[in-house]
């Protein structure tokens, strides 16, 4: 990236569009094959006769391509499902061990390491079968047993083995996979990782340590791809954990600066406004939203909206929001616990879990955090 561009985004996230639609007049000039510095000059025109909020941003909505379904033994999963659905929790828990061993079982594949393992999904679905029959000690047998499953198809210093040890709670294995020689375009994650189990560990200093390297690294990430509208979000919503709000606001601008018919990056300014206290900007920005109709706000989760409003401290609507039916259900149930706790909200936390018991597909009524929590 050269110097004038990285001026240009620093003057767009200052609002000085002005000079920002100058640099890049001249960048345009030396560089007319990109085509990001003609979509950046509009946006600056656009801001510059203030008809932001006049665009027209009703975009199609891309159409969801149905999810492929698993080569497992269909005929017999099918029947397990019906009989765990039915609540015969034990008869369904025996059949998902014989169908263990059955020949059209999909082995391991160590190609395909992000593609859920078949047999580690079948033991994940006896962990919950014998967590619905409040066995607890073979629910976590069978939970521990799914996760080395997926992490033995990674090769041993795998950055993809992470999230897998976090939710084992092997931490120190995490940590050291996050110092084992991480290459130069995944250290600011690393980084921001080692922030994360720092955080589960309660090591307030290694974590405050971890997140400022990972800030660091991002800088020069974003500088490298300055053009990459999802870096400077990431950067805002680090930013936001290192409790430096004003300068979130700016990366955030960058972001919309590139995409700025995005929802997503709309509503992380409304929560950015809303934390430093600014309410009239955040409902402008809400309110911005709904008449602007931005691309794929028909995509936009409930939970995204419900943040907002929560920052707001409009609680009762933030958690009309976190209520709202989601795919899978058991995301809803995890948002308004982690809603509830926040708050104290012990009786609403008992209740909801009644609630969720009550789901018609076996596997959404134990949350993943429940089988976590167990470890």
């Amino acid at each position: 990236m050269t110097v004038s561009t990285k001026n240009a985004l620093d003057l767009i996230a200052d609002e000085n569009y002005l000079e920002a639609e100058k640099q890049i007049t001249k960048l345009i000039t030396l560089y007319p094959e990109e085509k990001e510095l003609y979509n950046l000059y509009t946006y600056c025109e656009n801001c510059i006769d203030e008809i932001c909020e006049k665009e027209e941003l009703n975009l199609p909505v891309r159409e969801k391509t149905p999810p492929k379904k698993l080569p497992i033994w269909k005929k017999a999963h099918d029947e397990i499902q019906k009989l765990a659905d039915a609540e015969e929790y034990k008869k369904a828990g025996t059949m998902l061990g014989l169908l263990w061993d059955s020949p059209p079982l999909e082995p391991l594949n160590p190609y395909l390491p992000n593609k859920p393992q078949p047999r580690a999904i079948l033991c994940k679905e006896r962990a919950i079968c014998h967590f619905l029959q409040g066995d607890m000690d073979n629910a976590k047998e069978q939970y521990i047993h799914s996760l080395d499953i997926q992490l033995s198809i990674h090769y041993t210093d795998s950055p993809e083995r992470v999230p897998l040890l976090m939710k084992k709670k092997a931490y120190q294995e995490a940590l050291r996979i996050l110092g084992a020689g991480v290459s130069i375009f995944q250290r600011a994650n690393a980084y921001h990782q080692g922030y994360q189990i720092h955080q589960l560990m309660g090591n307030r200093v290694a974590a405050n340590r971890a997140l400022t390297l990972a800030l660091q690294h991002m800088e020069l990430e974003t500088d490298a791809y300055c053009y990459s509208y999802y870096l400077y979000d990431r950067y805002a919503d680090w930013l936001i954990e290192k409790g430096n709000l004003k300068e979130a606001l700016r990366q955030n601008s960058k972001a919309i600066a590139l995409w700025p018919k995005f929802y997503g990056y709309r509503l992380k300014r409304a929560e950015i406004y809303a934390r430093l206290g600014d309410i009239d900007n955040a409902h402008a920005q809400l309110e911005l939203l709904e008449k602007g109709k931005c691309s794929r706000l028909a995509e936009c989760k409930p939970a995204e909206k419900a943040k907002v409003y929560e920052c707001l401290g409009d609680l009762k609507t933030a958690e009309a929001y976190y209520s709202k039916p989601t795919s899978p259900a058991v995301t809803r149930y995890d948002n308004l616990y982690d809603f509830y706790t926040r708050y104290g909200r012990k009786s609403d936390i008992a209740t909801l879990r009644k609630e969720q018991r009550k789901e018609p597909r076996f596997q959404d009524r134990v949350s993943e955090s429940e089988l976590i929590a167990l470890i």
